[in-house]
């Protein structure tokens, strides 16, 4: 019996488990819910069509942004998520969970010196395919994470153009 009741479980999926713990009213949950409220950023509960393409607005990284809520606070993730929709309003994919890990971790990093206007212009310039790819390449290459490569593309793309104050220091690619 141990063996087929073991064989035969489902294993719970990130959302699937948010959403029960929002039917309990868990406050980590509750959080999560209140932050992507306010971003304006809903779960892609389920993927429609054969696309297999997040719908605009609509991430399944919910892991990913509880993992970033205890590491950053509610400002950097809400202003993350808030850009990334302003960025591509009507553009399906975007809003995966090394992107928003990438632009959240940036904010945390820069906080008030960056201009979250322009970091939108820079986002709005490319799909978010690409620097994902870009970021992976690099990795392969020179080592490193991913999310490290994808902050120091961005950093330089945010900088380009800008001078003194207005550029940010150089993200390491650790």
């Amino acid at each position: 019996m141990f063996v087929s009741v073991n064989r035969d479980r489902t294993n719970i999926q990130p959302l699937q488990l948010y959403r029960a713990q929002l039917a309990a009213k868990d406050t980590g949950a509750l959080r999560i819910e209140a932050v992507c409220k306010e971003a304006g950023v809903t779960f892609a509960f389920h993927i429609p069509g054969s696309t297999r393409s997040l719908p605009p607005g609509q991430p399944q990284a919910v892991s990913t942004i509880h993992e970033l809520l205890v590491r950053h606070g509610d400002g950097p993730v809400t202003m993350a998520l808030k850009t990334l929709v302003a960025a591509y309003p009507d553009t399906p994919g975007q809003l995966r969970g090394q992107v928003i890990e990438t632009v959240a971790t940036m904010l945390a990093k820069y906080g008030e010196r960056i201009d979250a206007e322009h970091l939108k212009e820079v986002l709005a310039e490319r799909d978010c395919e690409e620097p994902v790819d870009a970021a992976r390449r690099y990795k392969k290459l020179m080592g490193g994470s991913t999310i490290a490569g994808m902050m120091a593309a961005l950093v330089k793309n945010y900088n380009r153009g800008r001078t003194g104050h207005r550029r940010l220091p150089a993200a390491e690619k650790r």
